[in-house]
């Protein structure tokens, strides 16, 4: 009589299934709360996408502002925080902005391009 061989990936495919319905988890690596955070905003027509942006406060931001418009466009945040593009972001490209988040608030982000075009950075 042949033996039958069976492969050990359904078996652990379903210990791990197991283990996640049972409540088990992946381990997680912890997060370095120093650690920088990345976000992108673009620009769409006359509207920024979002127009609310989330970050943390007290950490360095990387925002990376896409510009998917036909036009160009400006990104830049208003004080206390008065970081912005260093030039008109033309269709199609980007530029990304260096910056640490103040404290919790609401700041302003506009285009310089377009009036009225604007957004909410959200400093929690």
């Amino acid at each position: 009589m042949g033996r039958r061989v069976v492969g050990i990936a359904p078996l652990a495919m379903v210990m791990l299934g197991t283990a996640l319905v049972v409540g088990g988890s992946w381990p997680i690596a912890p997060t370095d709360p120093n650690a920088g955070v990345t976000r992108t905003i673009s620009a769409s027509s006359t509207v920024f996408i979002p127009t609310i942006l989330s970050v943390p406060g007290g950490r360095r931001i990387a925002l990376t502002f896409r510009n998917d418009s036909s036009e160009p466009h400006t990104l830049i945040l208003l004080e206390p925080i008065g970081a912005g593009t260093d030039r008109v972001v033309l269709a199609g490209t980007t530029q990304t902005l260096d910056f640490t988040a103040p404290g919790p608030g609401d700041y302003t982000f506009v285009c310089n391009v377009h009036e009225g075009m604007a957004g909410i950075l959200r400093v929690e």
